[in-house]
């Protein structure tokens, strides 16, 4: 960590949360050098100057490892100080090395961007310096530009300063590491996240689990609770419970996936395509009444038997079923939720399943210009916060008082009134001073109203500004209530130029990230001519697509294998009943592929297919529900080859 000096560093490990810290502070305003661990970590300081630090890793599980934090010199005139320093660096230990900071240097032209080049000679300079201490680049993530000067003017710069790289040891040692370029603007160098040992994305565990009373009304309920009882086992009875409770939670909003049909009944259980149920008779045959979905299938394939299916049920019904698809990679039944596509319970799609579906909802929605809060450019804790206001939500004196807690009811900025949220932010003289100084008084006194509601008050004045000026007007609104809460919090008072300063420093910084992100999406995503390659010399390629036809309730996948010249091999096309979803048809073409170049005993295959979906899934191996096909295939991915889009 460069640029730091000795009086803040503590107070920054402390906010952090970091148990130890080492500083090299360094005179005048160039800055200095630092690092900050927590306890679990187990390292220790080996060297150290006023441009780097040194510390060995005692990592249990790999071994000893080197890390350096480096500080190149600023200085034009010392570059060739800046890489011989890092050779020495080099030659310091033998140990796994990963060296990360500010080099002040760049090892190609593609790395600066805007006004005139950086000399060729510094760039080889810095080239030879990297290559003779036997260092190169560990994988990078995020924007391809760690320093900026002047963004928004026609003298705006952007170069890779900073990088993280590592000795041949240390990347054997840690194979998928990656850098990541974090873009913030508290400062003109963007920091980097470095990720030894990066772990694939985890799903959200569940909170935890309520029993819903509402449960026993529904017909399926006791069914459901002893036939799954019944599956778990000679566990523990806290075992039992805890899948029970398990089961429950994904019942509540359950959708059945089909596998053998065996645990899933006939009735009464959401198992169709829509994740709708069939609702039993009230006076079905004693034989039908302990059916299965299992029932319904043929006994030597996982097909429905149409005529058992329309000679037990009506045509409605049997439509249904018979539109339901069966996979042959989803081998046991399983609940899924079925409000997401990926069969994961989220409080999201629940709170939305609720809204469009429970009677008498509208009693819960609070009227109001409610868009004039979500549909400003501004930061979602900004937005949060004017939510907390206008549902009467924010702990002001006034309110805590009314719910029974013992406390002054004066106000803390000016003790000129009670503490309501209309007082606080629009009669409070600490409050108005503040909207004089950022010019916004004159719109305030003339829309608020201290006999109406603060909501009110909020959406009248935001009605009467520009876009612009709704954003500052609630950033100041966030400011004034940390101003508020440093008084009674640290009893630290500041003057209204810094209440405001606070807001416009916010805004600003949020919206110069939005740029900056922007700026890189474009930059990633700007269109591009795509046309068919030729793989590489010795591999094959495999096209694949799926079609959808509504009318014949198909999906078809169409597979054609060239050679490494671009001359065709081998085509198959293969039709499937009934249709499936896009995601599922894509990645359903993809199994039949790898099952047919399995079966071809090719290797060295490259697989491409055109959804975009379906193929990060598949590579970043999260396959989920709405792909569950492609289940089969991850295990021959590392037998074929990439697969691309």
């Amino acid at each position: 960590m460069p640029y730091t000096h000795l009086n803040k560093i503590e107070n920054l490990r402390y906010a952090l949360e970091y148990d130890y810290c080492f500083t090299v502070d360094r005179d005048g305003r160039g800055g200095g050098v630092a690092v900050m661990w927590r306890k679990v970590v187990n390292c220790s300081i080996t060297n150290y100057s006023l441009n780097h630090i040194d510390i060995e890793v005692d990592d249990l599980q790999r071994g000893k490892w080197r890390l350096t934090g480096f500080y190149g010199y600023p200085e034009g005139s010392r570059r060739r100080d800046s890489w011989n320093f890092l050779r020495q660096l080099s030659n310091a230990s033998q140990l796994p090395w990963c060296i990360i900071g500010d080099f002040n240097d760049i090892l190609s032209s593609d790395e600066k961007q805007g006004r005139s080049q950086r000399p060729q000679w510094l760039i080889n300079g810095f080239r030879e310096a990297v290559s003779d201490s036997g260092l190169v680049d560990i994988h990078w993530k995020g924007y391809p530009f760690t320093w900026f000067k002047s963004l928004g003017t026609e003298r705006a710069v952007e170069e890779k300063l900073d990088r993280a790289m590592a000795n041949d040891i240390w990347c054997n040692m840690f194979q998928y590491a990656t850098v990541e370029c974090l873009t913030t603007t508290a400062s003109d160098h963007y920091p980097l996240l470095l990720e030894c040992d990066p772990k694939p994305i985890q799903h959200r565990h569940l909170k935890q689990f309520k029993f819903e009373n509402a449960w026993f009304a529904e017909p399926e309920f006791d069914t459901f609770v002893k036939q799954h009882w019944e599956t778990y086992g000679n566990t523990t009875i806290t075992r039992k419970l805890d899948d029970c409770a398990s089961d429950l939670t994904s019942w509540s909003g359950h959708k059945w996936s089909i596998g053998t049909g065996h645990n899933i009944s006939l009735w009464d259980q959401n198992w169709l395509s829509d994740g709708t149920s069939i609702k039993k008779p009230d006076n079905i045959d004693s034989q039908l009444n302990n059916l299965t979905v299992a029932d319904l299938l043929h006994h030597n394939a996982k097909e429905w038997d149409s005529g058992l299916i329309r000679g037990l049920l009506n045509d409605d019904i049997a439509d249904k079923i018979l539109h339901t698809p069966l996979l042959e990679s989803v081998q046991n039944d399983k609940i899924t939720w079925q409000h997401e596509k990926n069969g994961l319970y989220t409080v999201k799609s629940a709170y939305r399943f609720c809204i469009s579906t429970i009677p008498g909802r509208d009693q819960h929605r609070v009227e109001g210009k409610w868009h004039l809060i979500w549909q400003t450019q501004m930061p979602p804790k900004i937005k949060n916060f004017m939510w907390r206001i206008c549902r009467n939500c924010l702990p002001t004196r006034a309110r805590l008082h009314d719910r029974g807690v013992t406390c002054p009811i004066n106000c803390v900025l000016c003790d000129a009134g009670d503490e309501d949220s209309n007082h606080l932010f629009f009669s409070c003289q600490n409050s108005i001073n503040c909207w004089q100084q950022m010019g916004l008084w004159s719109s305030i006194m003339q829309h608020r109203n201290l006999t109406i509601s603060v909501k009110e008050n909020v959406f009248n004045i935001m009605l009467q500004l520009n876009e612009d000026s709704r954003a500052v007007f609630a950033c100041v609104m966030w400011s004034i209530w940390k101003q508020r809460n440093d008084v009674i919090w640290r009893n630290e008072r500041v003057h209204r130029t810094v209440v405001c300063e606070r807001a416009n420093s916010l805004l600003t910084g949020w919206r110069n990230a939005r740029e900056v992100r922007d700026r890189y999406n474009n930059q990633q995503h700007s269109p591009q001519r795509f046309e068919w390659t030729r793989p590489d010399a010795g591999t094959w390629k495999c096209n694949v697509d799926a079609s959808f036809s509504r009318s014949r309730n198909k999906v078809g996948i169409g597979v054609c294998i060239r050679d490494d010249q671009g001359q065709f091999v081998l085509a198959k096309t293969e039709w499937y009943s009934p249709i499936l979803d896009v995601d599922t048809g894509e990645a359903l073409g993809l199994l039949s592929a790898l099952k047919w170049v399995k079966d071809l005993h090719l290797n060295s295959v490259v697989f491409e297919l055109d959804s975009k979906r379906v193929v990060d899934k598949f590579n970043n191996n999260m396959i989920d529900e709405s792909v569950e096909a492609s289940k089969w295939g991850c295990s021959q991915f590392s037998k074929s080859g990439p697969i691309s889009s």
